[in-house]
């Protein structure tokens, strides 16, 4: 069983990815909400529950897609048998109660958010009631379900702040989160022609890669914008702005030749640029 869920981890929640990029959100957030981070257990605990929470989206994600994924990703986990849906929804239940335990003793007042982002979690896990709608529109998609970023960021913050008032700029670190989780979305849904797959929908097969490109870019120059007027910081917007410069000469490479070795890595361009937005967040508090 412990090499089927380390398998399982490892092609569907690599925690040698996640791990360092949630601690390093939660961390920011804390900064910035706060004149100092709260204890060391709190901080711990924090920490934890925003992982357990992406954790349990993939759980919901793979009850969601169970159907496409038989019809045409039979090679992910559960399709070929790795895990069962039953399974998950067990691992899915064993992290609410962990997180539910952790909020209660050590942070009770935030428990209120944690029923937020699960609320909005599960009209996610049902598309919001109008599944046919939204799947026949990728944008409104998008962004409805991305909607649970910054109250997973709100909930994380609030380990900080709480039981007192919310900090002023909350709002700004927000829409940071908001761009952040749409350009990692985006990102990772970017593919070389020759990679696409029949009943896999990418945003490089609906738009077209040049124009997905060309929206990641936007997202990118929007989240560094968003952070350098949130952190009021012009040393954020200039290293921000040169950086950008360099991914946009990658981005027109990539369009260019069309190989998965120039548009594989804008998921991980993804990652570090949000690792940029929220470190410049988390220094400038």
């Amino acid at each position: 069983m412990t090499v089927r869920w380390i398998t399982y981890q490892r092609e569907r929640f690599p925690l040698v990815a996640h791990l360092p990029l949630v601690a390093l959100i939660t961390l920011c957030a804390l900064a910035f909400s706060a004149p100092a981070f709260p204890p060391a257990a709190l901080t711990v605990a924090a920490i934890a529950c925003t992982l357990l929470l992406f954790f349990e989206l993939r759980v919901l994600d793979e009850f969601k897609d169970y159907a496409d994924d038989l019809a045409h990703r039979p090679y992910r986990p559960v399709p070929r048998g790795l895990v069962t849906l039953r399974e998950l929804g067990q691992a899915g239940l064993a992290a609410a109660a962990v997180q539910l335990l952790l909020t209660v003793l050590l942070r009770p007042q935030a428990l209120g958010l944690l029923l937020l982002v699960w609320a909005y979690m599960g009209l996610m896990a049902r598309e919001f009631f109008v599944p046919a709608w939204l799947k026949a529109r990728p944008l409104p998609y998008l962004l409805s379900h991305l909607a649970v970023v910054p109250l997973i960021v709100l909930f994380a913050s609030s380990w900080a702040w709480l039981p007192g008032p919310p900090p002023e700029r909350l709002g700004g670190l927000l829409l940071v989160s908001l761009l952040a989780g749409a350009l990692l979305e985006l990102g990772r849904k970017l593919r070389a022609p020759g990679d696409e797959e029949a009943g896999v929908q990418t945003y490089s097969a609906l738009w077209g890669l040049r124009r997905a490109l060309a929206a990641w870019l936007a997202l990118a120059a929007a989240g560094v914008l968003a952070a350098a007027l949130t952190a009021q910081s012009l040393a954020l917007l200039a290293a921000g702005a040169a950086a950008w410069l360099l991914l946009l000469a990658l981005a027109r490479r990539a369009a260019l030749e069309a190989t998965r070795r120039r548009v594989k890595p804008f998921e991980l361009f993804s990652a570090l640029w949000i690792a940029g937005l929220y470190l410049g967040l988390g220094v400038r508090a």
